[in-house]
């Protein structure tokens, strides 16, 4: 009897923590993630299509609908791929931004201003329209991008928690609205000019755009934002900002030792590397081509917003006789069907796996425009870099490729045959780069939790407890005047003022009345 009594009780507790985890489970959670970038969107869709594993009812909004290979049950995509991709691409030539010498500040306002027509167009789409229309739609949680607080009042929409997710390291604003600390120089933004030990003209330049960033963006942008989202959500939605400001946790897809290295409040979490997956086997003539590379490889590729196949052809020409000079295979992600003038050991591809590439071992070295994803896969797979940056924050990427001697750079502008030759020996042949990277690779990989594993934990979290506004730090509830003592500095200057101001009448009284001697009569 005590046997079976302790199977019924086994039973019911197994029951019951089956109902407990179904119940947990069952939370639902809507991505919107607008950016038409297949880059950023890879590691979006790694974190939604893990979070629908789990058992989770997803709702996503994507432009990039065909990079969620898995079928799963709860996993539903609102596809906005068309509508998002035909404007990007009429509003953005990224070489040619490059070559007009458009500013960090310039283009972050280019970037907001382009993606408000481009969300406001994604939000007028019929499946767009019946989720946010539709008064018996519910959600427990919702994942928007970083970069677009333009969708913000749907938090409001459905009155859920909030997490906000950057494919990048944090922007500025998205630092102030959790209260973490901030020092243009200390802990510069992501699109910063210098690196490394900075000298005072430096400090006082890297000053002036942060102070120059934040006027325009709380001062110009937030308004616009405003309107955008009056617009598209009507007249009575809340501030953008202050919507941004109560968001319950902040996820960056970056190491902090690549991010860089500043003090975080607990919102605030670093992942790192969410969408490295793991390795699967290359097409059959990819894999001929890698696997007959005697002397090794190299890869060659610009992202998915900077076509090779727009250089212009004096740089093409530049990169082919350099490939014919060298004594590598060259692969090279080119847009067009056919490369004219390409030599014998050059071969082209649209599109090319890039993970699985990189995974291969006669991967010798990586010509990448320097942006975040392709730096964190190739540190992955220990393959050295070659950067050659085009806007955003390739630049400052790049710097950091130099800086931990994983790879060295090249400019466009000056870019010529001679460099790019000098460039591939450099990091082929010295073998410095491939023992840094590999090191690094083991720094950023010794944590005790995957990346993904960090993210859907936190979500979770954020989940059993209906959100975590009690992590938030007490800097988001003071106004900018205060945070940064400014009332306190005036009223101590204020009180050296007037005790400099006294101490100064009454010396001059005391030397006129006891120390100063009379004047001596006139003689006659």
């Amino acid at each position: 009897m005590r046997i079976i009594f302790a199977m019924v009780c086994f039973h019911i507790v197994f029951l019951a923590c089956c109902v407990l985890g179904a119940v947990n489970s069952s939370s639902r959670i809507l991505g919107i993630f607008p950016t038409p970038s297949i880059s950023h969107q890879l590691v979006f869709c790694s974190l939604m299509e893990n979070l629908a594993k789990r058992g989770h009812h997803v709702v996503t909004m994507t432009p990039n609908p065909k990079i969620y290979k898995e079928k799963i049950p709860t996993l539903t995509k609102i596809d906005v791929e068309e509508i998002s991709y035909t404007e990007w691409n009429k509003k953005f030539d990224f070489i040619k931004i490059h070559e007009s010498d458009t500013t960090p500040t310039e283009l972050i306002r280019l970037f907001y201003t382009v993606m408000s027509s481009i969300i406001e167009m994604q939000m007028n789409t019929p499946a767009m329209q019946k989720l946010l229309n539709d008064p018996s739609e519910r959600f427990d949680l919702c994942f928007f991008e970083a970069l677009a607080p333009h969708i913000n009042p749907i938090k409001d929409r459905f009155n859920c928690s909030l997490i906000l997710i950057s494919s990048l390291s944090g922007s500025l604003q998205d630092f102030d609205s959790f209260g973490n600390p901030s020092n243009p120089v200390l802990y510069p933004d992501f699109t910063a000019l210098y690196l490394g030990d900075l000298d005072f003209w430096q400090r006082l330049h890297l000053t002036y755009l942060d102070i120059r960033y934040r006027f325009m963006y709380y001062f110009q942008l937030v308004p616009l934002l405003d309107n955008n989202a009056k617009k598209m959500f009507g007249e009575s939605v809340r501030s953008v900002d202050k919507i941004q400001k109560e968001a319950d946790m902040l996820f960056l897809n970056v190491h902090p030792l690549l991010g860089g290295i500043r003090p975080t409040v607990p919102g605030i979490v670093y992942m790192g590397s969410m969408h490295i997956r793991p390795i699967k086997p290359l097409p059959s003539d990819l894999q001929k081509i890698l696997d007959d590379a005697k002397n090794g490889v190299v890869y060659l590729s610009l992202g998915s917003n900077v076509k090779s196949a727009q250089l212009s052809q004096v740089k093409i020409n530049a990169f082919l006789e350099a490939f014919k000079e060298l004594p590598y295979t060259v692969l090279w992600k080119w847009e067009n069907e056919t490369l004219p003038g390409k030599p014998a050991n050059v071969h082209i591809s649209k599109w090319l796996p890039q993970q699985d590439v990189l995974a291969h071992p006669n991967i010798k070295a990586f010509i990448t425009q320097g942006g975040q994803q392709s730096m964190e896969e190739a540190i992955h797979h220990k393959v050295p870099l070659i950067g050659m940056p085009f806007l955003g924050d390739q630049d400052l990427n790049v710097r950091k490729m130099v800086k931990f001697g994983i790879g060295t750079d090249m400019n466009l502008y000056t870019l010529s045959k001679e460099i790019i030759v000098n460039s591939i020996k450099k990091v082929v042949e010295d073998p410095s780069y491939r023992e840094n990277i590999s090191k690094l690779s083991n720094l950023l990989t010794d944590q005790p939790q995957t990346s993904m594993e960090r993210a859907v934990w936190w979500t979770e979290y954020v989940l059993r407890h209906k959100g975590a506004k009690h992590l938030r730090a007490p800097g988001t509830k003071v106004p900018a005047y205060q945070y940064f003592l400014l009332d306190i500095i005036a009223f101590v200057l204020v009180c050296a003022v007037v005790a400099i101001y006294i101490i100064v009448k009454i010396s001059c009284e005391i030397h006129k009345r006891f120390i100063r001697k009379p004047d001596k009569p006139k003689k006659s």
